[in-house]
């Protein structure tokens, strides 16, 4: 999960309704056709998701604010129970939360040294989305969403392995990588920043969406 770009003014369409057909386009757009919290592609399987949910304030049902594009798997978990997540337009979310995977033990894991409320409900909803249910594990769907997760990952890290390794034409597929239209820049961003080398040769890449604040 990052921080996403979103236009100012949305769409003259809103005020017909948040779910039409130039609503879609315009965030589809603004997201690089990514959901904004798992960040993988959706092609048609998508939803209008009200960051502060419908059912507890109605007033912002129509508010571009407050309108994000989510894959229906994501949009399903969160529900009505997450209001209170980070706002996707106001923070760098990619340097508040720690995005890694333990390969080992098959668990995605997300940490940060922020104590907000806001902070930990995100972590809570995005551990929920990779790993399923602290007490009962992943379900078969989520099995499937984190086997598509790994297997995108591993090819990142197999590129950026040859590189490390002393390939440099690996260099043009990790600038691919990083492109803003990319998936999995959350975790991919923490790959880069944690390995000196990789920090010192792409690290340019992956400031794309960052924009100055206090936080």
């Amino acid at each position: 999960m990052i921080r996403v770009k979103k236009s100012i003014s949305g769409s003259s369409a809103l005020q017909t309704s948040y779910n039409h057909q130039d609503v879609c386009k315009q965030l589809l757009k603004d997201q690089h056709d990514k959901c904004y919290i798992c960040e993988q592609r959706i092609v048609t399987n998508y939803h209008v998701d009200h960051l502060q949910s419908q059912h507890h304030h109605p007033d912002l049902k129509q508010e571009w604010v407050n309108l994000f594009m989510a894959c229906s798997y994501c949009n399903e978990r969160k529900s009505d129970k997450y209001d209170n997540i980070l706002h996707p337009s106001n923070h760098n979310i990619e340097e508040i939360i720690i995005h890694q995977n333990d390969f080992q033990a098959k668990k995605v894991l997300f940490s940060s040294a922020d104590d907000r409320l806001e902070v930990s409900k995100t972590i809570e909803l995005l551990l929920q989305l990779f790993n399923g249910r602290e007490d009962i594990g992943r379900n078969f769907k989520e099995k499937r969403f984190y086997e598509e997760f790994l297997r995108k990952i591993n090819l990142f890290l197999k590129k950026v392995n040859e590189y490390i390794s002393g390939n440099p034409a690996y260099g043009e597929a990790i600038d691919e990588e990083l492109r803003e239209e990319s998936e999995l820049l959350g975790f991919k961003y923490h790959i880069i920043k944690n390995n000196r080398i990789l920090t010192k040769d792409f690290g340019h890449l992956i400031v794309w969406n960052k924009m100055n604040s206090n936080e």
